[in-house]
């Protein structure tokens, strides 16, 4: 295969249940960890993945490929990728581990009555199928966290949890860790998984903000085990609506 040469790697299809903060449109994280998974086999290296269009869930779409990476098509339209990841150099940052005691103290920084994405997968306090996670302040750490037991149903025969599961985890919690509810969309993340996410065993989760330029976030997340492992950690940019600039 050449350079410019490109073959459909695979077709997906994502799931009603796989919404991000708009109904119909699917959740970056999950966006992120299915290509991802596409290319973390072949490589060491972090990967980039770029959200340029909302990506509709219950469509069926198209990954094709060359040696830079993937692309994700909506079949017959012309109207360019909907998303894009590739391997990278850059190695996302994570922080020290908290402790599990000390995440389990969080506090809530949402209110789920006011949540801007109250039925998003990952983190919609509305979701009856989704994640639950919504990490909150812990005293002295400018990070949120939280606890959580990654759920038994997404596990696939061992018992760890997919890409795309695994990636979503690193998505909302790094938005709500920069900007405690402040509206925004993922534009970019990179990630990288250094180890199996089991189910069943309980994880801390953690969010920060990197820094801010009038409506660009960057933010960071990362999942530790509860005895200190680092499991992933990511780097993200997100993009806020003008309506919410201040």
């Amino acid at each position: 295969m050449t350079a410019t040469s490109q073959t459909i790697v695979a077709r997906l299809r994502f799931a009603h249940r796989d919404v991000g903060p708009f109904p119909g449109w699917t959740n970056g994280g999950i966006i992120a960890g299915a290509l991802a998974g596409l290319l973390d086999e072949a490589t060491d290296a972090a990967i980039e993945v770029r959200i340029d269009r909302p990506v509709p869930t219950a469509s069926d779409l198209e990954v094709v490929g060359d040696r830079n990476g993937v692309r994700l098509l909506a079949p017959g339209s012309d109207a360019g990728p909907l998303a894009s990841a590739r391997p990278v150099d850059t190695v996302p940052r994570a922080h020290g581990p908290i402790g599990a005691a000390v995440a389990a103290t969080a506090r809530q920084v949402v209110d789920p009555a006011a949540h801007p994405a109250p039925g998003c997968f990952v983190c919609g306090p509305m979701h009856d199928r989704g994640l639950n996670l919504q990490p909150g302040a812990i005293d002295g750490h400018d990070r949120l966290a939280t606890l959580w037991r990654p759920p038994d149903g997404f596990a696939d025969r061992d018992g760890c949890l997919p890409a795309p599961i695994v990636w979503a985890a690193l998505d909302c919690p790094a938005w709500y860790g920069a900007t405690r509810g402040r509206p925004a969309l993922l534009g970019t993340i990179v990630g990288r998984q250094y180890h199996p996410l089991r189910a069943g065993n309980p994880v801390v989760v953690s969010g920060w903000g990197i820094r801010h330029d009038g409506r660009k976030t960057w933010a960071g997340a990362a999942i530790h085990t509860a005895d200190g492992h680092l499991v992933a950690a990511a780097e993200s940019l997100w993009i806020h609506p003008k309506e919410h600039l201040q």
